[in-house]
C-alpha cells in the first residue's frame, strides 16, 4: 500500500510526467509498475534519513576517537600509523577509505628545516593500504614509482595494488592506465622483469573483466615490451582488435599503444589485420623514407626482413620490399667503430637477403651484393669477430655452393690476412661445422676449409697438420652411417 506519511518531490509531479517516467523503467513489465515507483522513492529517503541520522553521527563519534588518539601521538607519522592499523576494525572500515584519499592527496610542503627524505616511502605504505583510486591517483601512485631512491621491493608491493584499482574504472580509464603503467615498464627494466616473474600481469588481465580494448592494449604492450611468457597467437590478438571498429582500428592502435609498429609482433599483427594491413605498409614505407640516418634505415630494413613472408603477398609490400633491398645494395658497410668489428645487424641482414637473392637481385645486383658479402667476411676475421665469419660461411654454403666456390678464390686472393687469426678463424669455422646437416655442404665447406690451411701452411706449419686431420677425421665420421 502506498504510504501516506512520505512526500518526496517525484510523487509530487504531474501525472503524465510520472507516466512518462513510469514507462522508461525496468518496471514497465511488472504488473504494479506503481508499486515499484513508490519503493524506489521510499527506498531512497530511506537512505537520505540513514545517512542523516545514523551515518553522520557514526562519522563524527569516529573523528572525535581518533583526534583524541592521535593527539597522545608523538609525530604525525605515528598518528597516522595508528589510524591506519586501527581501521581493520568491522565497525570502523566505513571511513578507512575517505581518511585514506585525504592523506594521499596531501602535498609535501615546498620547504622544511629538516627535509623528510622517506616521504616516497611513506606515500607507498599508504597506496598499499587503499581500496580504490581514481585514474588521476593511479598516475600518482605511478608516477612515485619513478623515484629510484625507491626500494624495488617496495614498488612491486605498490604497483601490485593496480589490478584492484582497475576493476573499478571504466574502460577508456582502464586503456589510460595501462599507458602509464608501460611508461613506468619502459622507466624500470629490472621492475617489468621482477614483476613478469610473479606473475603480476595475468593478474592485470584477470582484472580487466574480458573489456576486449584494453586486453587487446595490454597484449601487444607487453609482447611488444618481451613481458609475456606465452607464445604469441596473432589469431587472438586479431580476435581482440575486433572489437575496435574497422575504421578506428589502425588510429587507436596509433594512439594507444605506437611502440606495437616498431616490433615484429606488432607488425605482424598489423599486416594480419585486413583493417590495418594497408596502413602498416605505408607507415614503413614513411619511417623509411622520411630518415637521414643510416643506422634508422639499417634497422627498419632488418625489420622489414622478418615479416618478408607476410609482405611478399601483395603487390605493394613486394614493392616496399624491393626498395629496401636497392637502398641496402648501395649502402656502405655498417661498423660499430672506424675500422671496427660489423654490426650484428648488417650481419644479420646480410645472411637474410642471402634468401632474397633469387627474387629481387637482379644479375648487375647479384655481383653488388655477394660482394659486400666477401668483404664482411674479410672484415670479420681481420677484425677477429669468428662467430660472424662463420656464420656467414655457413649462410653462403647452404645458399649457393657454386657461390660459396667463387668465394675461395676471392678469399685467398686476399694477402693482408694476419695468419694469427686466420688459426682462430679456422677453429671456431670446424667447431661450428656441426651446423650444415646436408653432406654435399659439409663438403663444400671443410674442403674450403683445408684450403685456406692449406694456403697458409708456411706460417704455422705444425697447426695447420694438425687441423687437416682434424678435418678429414670430421669428415670420416659424418660419412660412417648412423646406427639405428
Amino acid at each position: 500500500m502506498r504510504s501516506t506519511s512520505m512526500i518526496t518531490p517525484m510523487l509530487t509531479l504531474p501525472h503524465d510526467v510520472l507516466s512518462v517516467i513510469a514507462l522508461r523503467l525496468p518496471a514497465v513489465g511488472s504488473t504494479k509498475p506503481w508499486r515499484d515507483v513508490n519503493s524506489l522513492a521510499t527506498t531512497c529517503k530511506g537512505l537520505y534519513q540513514w545517512k542523516k541520522t545514523k551515518v553522520d553521527e557514526d562519522a563524527r563519534s569516529e573523528w572525535e576517537r581518533v583526534s583524541a588518539e592521535v593527539a597522545q601521538m608523538k609525530g604525525w607519522r605515528d598518528s597516522l600509523e595508528k589510524i591506519l592499523s586501527d581501521f581493520e576494525h568491522p565497525s570502523r572500515r566505513l571511513f578507512r577509505e575517505p581518511i585514506l584519499r585525504k592523506i594521499t592527496k596531501a602535498k609535501e610542503p615546498l620547504t622544511t628545516d629538516k627535509p623528510i627524505t622517506s616521504v616516497s616511502d611513506f606515500n607507498v605504505s599508504l597506496y598499499k593500504k587503499r581500496e580504490t583510486a581514481s585514474l588521476n591517483e593511479i598516475s600518482w601512485f605511478l608516477t612515485l614509482c619513478f623515484d629510484k631512491k625507491i626500494d624495488i621491493n617496495k614498488k612491486i608491493e605498490l604497483v601490485t595494488k593496480l589490478p584492484s584499482f582497475l576493476t573499478e574504472l571504466k574502460s577508456i580509464d582502464r586503456q589510460r592506465a595501462l599507458r602509464m603503467m608501460f611508461k613506468l615498464l619502459d622507466a624500470d627494466k629490472e621492475l617489468g622483469l621482477s614483476l613478469k616473474k610473479k606473475g603480476f600481469f595475468k593478474k592485470i588481465l584477470a582484472s580487466l573483466d574480458d573489456n576486449e580494448p584494453s586486453e587487446a592494449l595490454l597484449e601487444l604492450g607487453l609482447r611488444t615490451r618481451g613481458l609475456l611468457t606465452s607464445k604469441p597467437d596473432l589469431g587472438n590478438l586479431g580476435i581482440n582488435l575486433e572489437c575496435i571498429p574497422s575504421a578506428e582500428r589502425w588510429d587507436w592502435v596509433l594512439k594507444s599503444v605506437p611502440e606495437c609498429l616498431n616490433a615484429r609482433i606488432g607488425i605482424q599483427t598489423m599486416l594480419d589485420d585486413p583493417a590495418c594491413c594497408t596502413q602498416m605498409m605505408d607507415y614503413l614505407d614513411k619511417t623509411f623514407s622520411e630518415s637521414t640516418c643510416k643506422g634508422k634505415k639499417l634497422k627498419i630494413c632488418a625489420k622489414i626482413s622478418q615479416v618478408h613472408s607476410m609482405l611478399c603477398k601483395s603487390p605493394e609490400g613486394n614493392k616496399l620490399i624491393q626498395k629496401l633491398v636497392d637502398w641496402f645494395l648501395k649502402a656502405p658497410v655498417f661498423v660499430i667503430a672506424k675500422d671496427g668489428p660489423l654490426q650484428s645487424i648488417y650481419v644479420d641482414l646480410l645472411i637474410k637477403y642471402l634468401t632474397l637473392d633469387k627474387i629481387y637481385f637482379e644479375n648487375s645486383d647479384k655481383s653488388l651484393f655477394f660482394n659486400k658479402i666477401f668483404n664482411a667476411i674479410y672484415q670479420a676475421i681481420n677484425t677477429n669477430t669468428f662467430d660472424q665469419s662463420t656464420s656467414l660461411l655457413i649462410a653462403l654454403v647452404k645458399n649457393d655452393k657454386e657461390v660459396f666456390r667463387s668465394f675461395g678464390d676471392f678469399f685467398l686472393e686476399k694477402r693482408k690476412i694476419n695468419p694469427v687469426s686466420i688459426k682462430e678463424a679456422l677453429k671456431i669455422a670446424l667447431k661450428r661445422s656441426s651446423e650444415l646437416h646436408t653432406s654435399d655442404g659439409l663438403s663444400e665447406y671443410i674442403f674450403f676449409l683445408k684450403k685456406v690451411a692449406h694456403h697458409y701452411f708456411h706460417a704455422h706449419s705444425t697447426f695447420f697438420k694438425e687441423f687437416r686431420t682434424a678435418a678429414n677425421d670430421l669428415m670420416k665420421d659424418r660419412s660412417k652411417p648412423k646406427k639405428n
